[in-house]
Parts: structure tokens; sequence; C-alpha cells
């Protein structure tokens, strides 16, 4: 175990030298939409070295008060597992990226980026992912609400099968916890319409916390479109049906502090994503 840790510290080193310019929180800002997507499914550039490990992305917006719990809990839950940690802030008026970059002060695998004059979970994971070195991507929420400890397991799971693990609130074993019966309807009813879109079916396509093999992610990642804050759902609509997929249980957790982002834009938002997909189908299948 020591020898391990040892490694992963000399691992850190080594990717903090590798790519100086974004070991710290570093400035992304606005730019036209085509500039924006060709920057996020150009590949990487060729000094960046994939190495074999998880690289997880946690889009941030007002998590100041959560990143100082989160953070410690990672790096015990992920210590015997090579990882990096890419925080992809938002500009937050609570200064969370000032908080990202006080905190990765202390670990070498966890890296800043602040984002001005943009905003959107999806477009945040796929920044993150754009410069990740890991042969695993993984995106999870810094608010608490996903729980952490089955992240070894669905490292584990694209490693040995080369496609998606989910972590799932609609398998055996999951759960959506505290929800409000309001809030339980949509999401299943969501959920349904989902599934009968999606390429690769999974019982919870709408889950924020997923791993994904990343020649799956890079091979679709020109088709994407990431708008609002259901990635997977939308690499879900174009990896080949044959991608394997698993999903991991887990029970969604109450948020502890800060606001939720769930708001009536965000489902509106979700809801034409949907339509919008329904109607590419529809379109696709009659030509």
């Amino acid at each position: 175990m020591q020898k391990m840790q040892e490694n992963q510290r000399n691992d850190g080193k080594s990717l903090r030298k590798q790519g100086d310019d974004h070991s710290s929180a570093s400035f992304a800002t606005p730019a036209s939409s085509a500039s924006f997507q060709r920057s996020l499914t150009t590949s990487l550039p060729t000094r960046y070295t994939i190495n074999s490990m998880l690289s997880l992305v946690l889009p941030t917006y007002n998590e100041a008060e959560n990143l100082p719990r989160v953070l410690p809990e990672l790096a015990e839950i992920l210590k015997d597992l090579p990882y990096e940690i890419i925080v992809v802030d938002d500009d937050s008026p609570d200064h969370t990226w000032r908080v990202a970059e006080r905190l990765s002060g202390t670990d070498l695998r966890v890296r800043v980026i602040r984002r001005v004059g943009r905003r959107g979970l999806s477009t945040a994971v796929m920044e993150g992912f754009a410069v990740a070195r890991g042969d695993v991507l993984a995106a999870a929420d810094a608010d608490g609400q996903h729980d952490l400890r089955i992240l070894p397991e669905m490292y584990r799971i694209v490693k040995e099968k080369s496609g998606i693990a989910v972590g799932s609130r609609y398998v055996p074993g999951g759960s959506v916890g505290e929800w409000d019966e309001r809030r339980h309807v949509l999401s299943r009813v969501a959920t349904r319409l989902s599934i009968a879109l999606c390429r690769v079916k999974v019982r919870d396509p709408m889950s924020g916390f997923f791993a994904v093999d990343r020649k799956v992610f890079e091979a679709i990642a020109p088709t994407l479109h990431p708008k609002g804050f259901k990635i997977l759902f939308d690499i879900l609509l174009r990896v080949p049906a044959r991608t394997p997929a698993a999903e991991v249980p887990y029970t969604f957790r109450t948020r502890t502090a800060g606001a939720s982002k769930l708001s009536l834009r965000v489902q509106w938002q979700f809801l034409a994503s949907l339509l919008g997909a329904a109607v590419r189908r529809i379109f696709t299948r009659s030509v």
C-alpha cells in the first residue's frame, strides 16, 4: 500500500510537469459556438500522455461549501487507484474556483478550470474530458448527492468491458432517496422517454454520475450536443448499440449545503433536448 501511494504521488508530480499550464486555475472565455464545438471535439495536444487511470470531472457552480468535504472524501475513496480530479467551475459568485485552487495546492492530482462567460453542466463536463489524461473518463456532482464510494467499481467495469458504467438510482439496490412525489414522477416519465430514444439501454439514462471508456467517448464526441445537464443521455443516444453498459446501484443523497441547480429553466432545457432527439430519430428513420 505504501509503495502504491508513493507511485501515485510520483504520478501526480509527473502530470503536473507535463502540463504546467493546466495544473492551477485557468480561464475559459466566451467563444463562438462553432469554435467552441471544435475546441471540445479536437484531440488532445501531443504533449499529453494518456495514462491508465481515472479522470474524474466535477462540474461546479456555487459549491464552495461542499468542495472542502468532497475532495478529501474522494482522496480516501480513490486511494488505491491511479486518478486525477478536474474541477470545472463556471465562475461561481461564491468563488468555488478559488476554494478548489487552494485545495489543489495540497494535492497534485487535482486541477482546476475556471470558465468565464459560459455556463452549463454538459459543456463543463466536456471541457473537463478534453483536458483529461486518463483512459477512463468520469463525471460526478460536487454537492455530495452522488455516492462516490461506487467509483472504484465503476472504474473496474469500464476497464474490463471498455464501455460505460452508470451510477444508477433505478436498478435493484438503488434509490432516489428523499425526493418529493412531484420530482419522482417527473423523473420517471422523463426516464421512460429517454430509454425509448437511447441506442444503449440502461434504467437510469439521465444519471449525472457515470464513467466511460475514453475511446468510446472520443469516437462520438463530434456528434454530441452539449446543452443542459444530461450529458449521459446525449452519449447514450449516439454510441453504437453494441457498446457494453453496466449500472451500479446507489442511493441519491440529500444536499447538505448550497442550492439545487434543478430550476424550471433547466427542466425545460431537458424537455427540449428530448423533443429534439425524438425529431432527429424520426427524421433519420424516414430518410
